[in-house]
């Protein structure tokens, strides 16, 4: 178990500097927090302080620590990943995941954006979407010992963004096929308020055809100056 006198980096971590501090080391690759090495200590107590998912691996195991906002990605994981090789914590995404910590090992930076996974947690399969950016740790010789991760999980934005373009597509069919004329079109005023016309924005096949305009030409244009016979 970690003190006050001898592992200060650890303190005002939440529930994950806690952990870590009360955390039966013995055994453990990593050694007792006291003799962790300078640029592991700076990393993990980054990490402790920051308001993001962020987790380290460290040493040939991957060795994992992290703090109290990836303890919600870990699900029912969590505590028992503290201090795990991180293979054995996310074994169903290990195959996906290794090829980017070996590339922060081999010292380059890694960002992915929205990578789809399929994870296990809280007792069940879901299809969930990651954003990662991984960076090498490196020691006062230069030698890389670890890898630094912060992450993000887009799950949730990249439904809505799905179910935003499914949306649009079905309306757009439904516009398109339509045998009534349509347009959109955005209301113009003076500066009093007043509406004086209408900018065309989009029109369908049906309205082309009846009206006998041709949208690529009237798109962006106001209805007088396409149709300048238009009485006011």
């Amino acid at each position: 178990m970690a003190t006050k006198e001898h592992a200060g980096f650890l303190f005002g971590g939440g529930e994950m500097g806690e952990r870590m501090r009360r955390h039966d080391w013995r055994g453990s690759a990593m050694r007792v927090p006291t003799q962790w090495p300078d640029t592991l200590k700076s990393a993990v107590s980054l990490m402790l302080a920051a308001r993001f998912p962020m987790y380290l691996l460290w040493g040939d195991e991957h060795l994992c620590l992290y703090n109290d906002d990836y303890v919600t990605l870990l699900g029912n994981r969590h505590p028992d990943a503290l201090g795990q090789p991180f293979q054995s914590t996310w074994p169903e995404i290990w195959s996906s995941i290794h090829p980017l910590i070996m590339q922060a090992q081999a010292g380059d930076s890694v960002y992915v954006e929205s990578l789809p996974l399929r994870v296990e947690r809280n007792q069940f399969e879901e299809e969930a979407t990651f954003t990662l950016s991984y960076s090498p740790l490196r020691d006062a010789d230069g030698s890389i010992e670890g890898v630094f991760c912060a992450c993000m999980e887009t799950t949730e934005r990249v439904r809505a963004e799905a179910g935003l373009r499914d949306s649009e597509a079905r309306w757009r069919g439904l516009f398109n096929n339509m045998q009534e004329g349509f347009f959109l079109a955005q209301a113009l005023r003076d500066r009093s308020g007043r509406m004086v016309d209408f900018r065309f924005l989009e029109m369908n096949p049906g309205f082309e055809q009846q009206s006998g305009i041709v949208a690529a030409d009237a798109a962006g244009r106001p209805v007088r100056e396409v149709l300048p016979g238009i009485p006011e």
